[in-house]
């Protein structure tokens, strides 16, 4: 469920290029891939380790081009 807070300002950005400084978290060891996740903090800080919360974390998925 997304919250309501910041849904409406993530709709703003339809279309448009977002950089983002984080740590990519592999999914699977495959070299290609189109879902990703992406953690505020490295791998041994991150929320999948327990040591940050799951708003560190943004989940992408790839769409064909």
């Amino acid at each position: 469920m997304v919250s309501n807070n910041f849904f409406p300002n993530l709709l703003q950005l339809v279309g448009e290029e977002i950089v983002v400084e984080d740590y990519l978290i592999p999914l699977t060891g495959k070299r290609a891939q189109s879902h990703y996740v992406f953690s505020a903090h490295p791998v041994n800080r991150c929320f999948i380790c327990g040591k940050a919360g799951q708003e560190s974390l943004r989940q992408v998925f790839m769409q064909d081009a």
